[in-house]
């Protein structure tokens, strides 16, 4: 990185580009756009290039050849006081792999580094970070703060890791509840993010369901156990069974593929639950209309990206009242919240969507897209990182 090019914000991210990560992606690829401020991107993997930012790759398959250009770098960074706390204890060519893993941290000019992935850095470079005061924001996502904290060892982890952070960016209320529960040594702010404004070809026109006919579901997420979607299918069987005539797409991909297949199939519902695997967000937007509503099982959840996206398209949401899900979904409004404790509930969920009023539905989500827009988040951002760069 050079030395004469003045970066203001330096923005770290474990991928660029990762379909799975689509709204970190739209953020960074539009931030340059909307902000006063100079944005650089350093990822762990690129997957695709943007136009609209500079993104520089710091993956570990680079540094596996010691370049003779790079050697006057590591002499320097060798006799580095403000290095020496980040290299005891590693053999000399674990130290030479580190200085080139982070060089671009480490020659770093910025004003100030966003982390949006605290597992992407070590806290070896995040102690030499400190040295050159140069302050660090944290985007804490819900794993972070709601999985990986379940055990003392974990909890530990967490919080020494979080004495190199000046300030914390969570996604929800919710998880800013939840981690003052752990520490509240740290500032924080709740940040939203911010959603990509609908065609209005997509968007949902007619809601009206009738409980003597067949019905048509979708659900979007990883297929992981956070997203709860065993009980779904529980909950699917005993609704047939009662005579219900309703439907299931899943949309998605993950480690529980198998389990969940198996479990369809198990329970006899082959005919009517249908996993579509993972579909482009593009694409899969042209289908919401299709369906009736959408069903959210989550076990655990900061704020779902897929929920937010279908309320922006008037899609009805049943969702469990787990994390920040329910700063989007007003119960009886823009969708039904049932109990996650009784998980018999989201058969008496669903069975209450039908008496939702379309119209105060579409009123309620005109002010989702407001409160939840990229113009707000990257102001939002901006806030915090004027407290530092001020």
């Amino acid at each position: 990185m050079s030395k004469t090019k003045k970066i203001d914000v330096l923005h770290v991210v474990r991928t660029f580009g990762d379909k799975n990560q689509p709204y970190t992606t739209h953020l960074l690829n539009s931030i340059n756009s909307y902000s006063n401020l100079k944005h650089i991107v350093v990822s762990d993997l690129v997957y695709e290039l943007p136009s609209n930012i500079e993104v520089l790759s710091i993956s570990s398959s680079r540094i596996n050849k010691l370049q003779v250009g790079s050697i006057p770098y590591i002499v320097k960074s060798l006799a580095d006081n403000n290095l020496k706390d980040s290299l005891t204890g590693l053999s000399f060519k674990m130290k030479i792999k580190f200085l080139l893993k982070w060089k671009k941290l480490i020659l770093s000019d910025s004003r100030l580094i966003h982390l949006h992935h605290l597992q992407v850095v070590d806290s070896r470079i995040l102690t030499y970070l400190n040295t050159k005061n140069i302050p660090i924001v944290c985007s804490l996502r819900g794993r972070d703060i709601l999985i990986n904290t379940r055990n003392k060892e974990g909890s530990k982890a967490f919080k020494k890791n979080l004495n190199s952070i000046n300030h914390i960016h969570v996604i929800s209320s919710f998880l800013k509840k939840r981690l003052f529960e752990l520490t509240n040594s740290i500032s924080t702010s709740v940040v939203y993010r911010g959603g990509n404004l609908p065609l209005e070809e997509n968007i949902k026109k007619v809601f009206n369901i009738n409980l003597n006919k067949p019905i048509k579901v979708i659900v979007i997420g990883r297929l992981v156990w956070e997203k709860g979607h065993v009980y779904l299918l529980d909950s699917i069987k005993r609704l047939r069974d009662s005579g219900i005539d309703i439907k299931m797409d899943i949309y998605g991909e993950g480690i529980f593929y198998e389990f969940i297949e198996y479990r369809i199939s198990q329970l006899g519902l082959t005919e009517y639950v249908c996993l579509k695997g993972y579909l482009e967000n593009e694409l899969l937007r042209k289908k919401y209309k299709e369906y009736d509503f959408s069903i959210q099982p989550s076990l655990s959840e900061a704020l779902s990206n897929g929920l937010l996206d279908l309320t922006f398209h008037n899609i009805p949401c049943v969702i469990s009242n787990v994390g920040g899900m329910p700063e989007i979904i007003e119960d009886g409004i823009n969708g039904i919240v049932y109990d996650i404790n009784n998980t018999e509930a989201i058969d008496e969920a669903i069975l209450k969507i039908v008496d939702l009023d379309f119209e105060a539905l579409c009123y309620h989500n005109v002010g989702l897209r407001k409160k939840f827009s990229l113009d707000n988040e990257i102001k939002g951002l901006e806030t915090i990182y004027q407290e530092y760069l001020n």
